[in-house]
């Protein structure tokens, strides 16, 4: 449910935070107080667009939910078994998402036509999963997918970790969380003012190692995040908004939205709990969880297409449209990725 419901409001984000439609940007790979200053504004100033606001700003929170869960479903994977040999890891890992990548990069290709070879180019080099360390040079196309090379990243970081012996892996997530974080810190607005090293640090597993290790060290300690027991889902909604308003305030300082990442998944944390009581909300949750992947890979497809419509329409019909591609597309995409799956034996 917690990959749920980060996906919706990642899918979201991803689709009002494009200039055309004029809300107040993110603070994501850089910080800018402006930005911040400019959300408050209009907050005092509310009307309807606020919403538009809210999922541009603040959307991006999704992000570290799947840090954390990436590294906590290794941990829970291979917790207990033996030394795994690289090779075979880390291609198994690769062409997993790589089979993931494929069929949406192929789609993309298509674009050419409208936006020339460039463009092209910059879409099947995302397929090496190596754009990340070289994304102020070679721009994503489609931007998002700048999370597949961060989550190949883990998977290289998390074999020398699994392979430690006794608690060395532990204390390797201690220690490269900490020294990540000390990393992130340096790189202040105020010394670096255009952020080109941050936003690449950020682009790249520095820049996210404190919450994949917060999950890899919460499995090994046996940390449950389900939990039989029903929640109080009035309590559980009352800490939800509560970490979301901390997560708001929390942009205002650079060395305090540093920190952030902990809060969002508290956020998500509390907010599954609440939904969990709730039968339509349980299911949505669920569902959405179970096509997290194929809707994360598919709704760049679904906002190009409702961006590059010939006709004109109101940015709720554009929303509306969009949540219906994206959800069909996922639905489609799963059969077709299983088959490449078991095509490559994977």
């Amino acid at each position: 449910m917690m990959k749920g419901y980060a996906i919706a409001m990642i899918a979201l984000h991803n689709f009002l935070h494009l200039e055309r439609f004029g809300f107040v940007p993110q603070n994501e790979n850089s910080f800018l107080v402006e930005r911040s200053n400019i959300f408050f504004e209009h907050f005092q100033d509310f009307s309807w667009s606020f919403i538009g606001d809210f999922f541009s700003f603040i959307g991006w929170i999704g992000v570290p939910v799947f840090v954390f869960l990436s590294g906590y479903g290794l941990e829970k994977k291979y917790s207990g078994k033996e030394k795994m040999q690289f090779v075979p890891y880390i291609r198994h890992s690769w062409l997993k998402l790589f089979l993931l990548m494929l069929p949406a990069v192929l789609c993309f290709l298509l674009c050419k036509y409208l936006f020339g070879w460039g463009y092209a180019l910059r879409c099947v080099f995302s397929l090496t999963l190596l754009n990340n360390f070289v994304c102020n040079v070679i721009p994503f196309n489609p931007g998002v997918y700048w999370y597949f090379g961060l989550t190949f990243q883990f998977y290289v970081v998390y074999y020398f970790i699994h392979n430690l012996p006794k608690n060395g892996g532990k204390q390797l997530a201690y220690t490269l969380g900490i020294v990540c974080l000390a990393v992130l810190m340096v790189f202040n607005p105020s010394w670096f003012p255009n952020q080109e090293a941050f936003e690449l640090i950020r682009h790249n597993f520095v820049g996210w190692m404190p919450w994949f290790a917060m999950g890899i060290i919460c499995a090994k300690e046996n940390v449950g995040l389900c939990d039989k027991k029903p929640a109080r889902s009035a309590i559980c909604l009352l800490l939800s908004i509560m970490f979301l308003v901390v997560a708001l305030l929390m942009n205002l300082n650079f060395y305090v939205w540093l920190f952030l990442p902990f809060v969002a998944i508290a956020f998500f944390y509390c907010f599954s709990r609440a939904a969990e009581n709730w039968k339509p909300t349980k299911w949505l949750g669920n569902w959405l969880g179970r096509y997290s992947s194929f809707i994360f890979v598919v709704h760049p497809i679904a906002r190009n297409i409702v961006l590059e419509l010939p006709f004109n329409m109101t940015l709720s019909a554009q929303i509306v449209l969009y949540i219906v591609l994206f959800v069909v597309g996922a639905m489609l995409y799963k059969p077709l990725y299983l088959k490449l799956m078991t095509l490559f034996h994977c």
